[in-house]
């Protein structure tokens, strides 16, 4: 996750010295929002010269020109923003759409008040990560998780686990279980049909969401 946002402030901070923007019916002036490949990009163009860049919530911060219908970050003249009117602006070294609605991110369901065991049943597939306070598509951090549950017995999967069994307890709508490196994990099902995965450890907590790829029923079906 660290490299993906390095990658994009590698992409938009150059650092350089440049001189403050012309506050004056500049079209660029305000906030701005883009989508990189699943995650929500912020620009923010302060009428004092200064502009803040947010993702995944790092935050950086530089100064800003307008050049011939360009925005200039930080000196770098070699990779502007095209400023295609007052609603919409392109970089397109990067291939990002600014504009001033903000990007649309998974809001997930309550939790299903009482679920049963069978429920959770099936082959699940990560769709979305909760982080630093934003919902993103898992493919868009690289997040390759999936589970297979039946009954009490699951299989972790993907890069974050390493493919293995573990062992859960199914009590008061959930199932739950501790690794052994100290990692809570909790799992429950969500009113939009979505599974939800708590992984808490140091005081520190990441929320998984996954779609159903293959129900219980469908496995065997298949058999």
């Amino acid at each position: 996750m660290k490299k993906t946002i390095a990658i994009i402030l590698a992409f938009l901070l150059i650092f350089a010295h440049a001189a403050p923007a012309d506050e004056t019916g500049n079209p660029a002036l305000g906030d701005w929002y883009a989508d990189l490949n699943g995650i929500p990009v912020s620009l923010s163009l302060n009428p004092d010269g200064t502009y803040v860049l947010s993702a995944l919530g790092e935050v950086s911060g530089g100064v800003w020109e307008p050049s011939d219908g360009f925005v200039v970050l930080d000196g770098d003249g070699e990779s502007p923003l095209n400023v295609v009117s007052d609603t919409f602006m392109v970089h397109r070294e990067m291939g990002l759409f600014f504009t001033r609605e903000p990007v649309r991110v998974y809001s997930p369901a309550i939790v299903v008040p009482a679920s049963g065991a069978d429920w959770f049943a099936g082959y699940w597939k990560s769709l979305y990560v909760e982080t630093a306070g934003t919902t993103v598509l898992a493919e868009a951090i690289g997040d390759d998780t999936d589970l297979y549950i039946e009954g009490e017995a699951v299989a972790l999967g993907g890069g974050r686990f390493g493919d293995i069994w573990w062992n859960f307890t199914f009590e008061n709508g959930t199932l739950s279980t501790q690794l052994d490196g100290g990692e809570t994990l909790t799992v429950s099902l969500q009113m939009d049909g979505m599974l939800r995965l708590e992984i808490t450890s140091g005081g520190k907590s990441e929320t998984l969401f996954f779609a159903a790829a293959l129900t219980h029923q469908d496995i065997i079906g298949r058999a």
